[in-house]
C-alpha cells in the first residue's frame, strides 16, 4: 500500500512543476491569435513609411558621396598642378646652376634666383 502511495506521488504533479493552467492556456491562445486586418494594415503602412524614409536617406548619402568625390578629384588635380609647377621651378634652377658652373661662375646669387625666371 505504501508503495502505491509513493508511486502515485511520483506520477502526480508537484505544486512547483509548471503545468498549464486555464489562465496560462488563455494567454497562449491569445498570443497565437491572428491579428485583425486593421492591425495588419497599420503594420504594413509603418513598413512602407520606414522603407520610404530609408530610400530618401540613401539618396541623400549618394548625393553627398558624389559631391565629396568631385571635391577630392579637384584637390588632387590642384595638387598635381602645383607639383608640376614645383618640378619645373626645380628644373629651371638646376639648369641655371649648371649654366653658371659652365661659365665659370661658382655660385648663383639670391637676386638672380628671385628674378622670376622660374615658371
Amino acid at each position: 500500500m505504501q508503495q502505491q502511495q509513493q508511486r502515485q506521488r511520483e506520477l502526480s504533479p508537484s505544486p512547483s512543476s509548471p503545468l498549464p493552467t486555464d489562465k496560462s492556456q488563455a494567454l497562449l491562445a491569445q498570443s497565437l491569435e491572428i491579428p485583425a486586418p486593421n492591425e495588419d494594415a497599420l503594420r504594413a503602412e509603418k513598413w512602407r513609411e520606414e522603407a520610404r524614409r530609408l530610400r530618401i536617406m540613401l539618396e541623400t548619402e549618394k548625393q553627398r558621396c558624389k559631391k565629396y568625390r568631385g571635391a577630392h578629384a579637384t584637390a588632387l588635380a590642384e595638387r598635381t598642378e602645383l607639383q608640376a609647377f614645383l618640378r619645373q621651378c626645380i628644373s629651371d634652377v638646376e639648369g641655371e646652376i649648371a649654366e653658371a658652373r659652365h661659365r665659370g661662375t661658382a655660385h648663383v646669387t639670391k637676386d638672380h634666383l628671385q628674378s622670376g625666371r622660374c615658371g
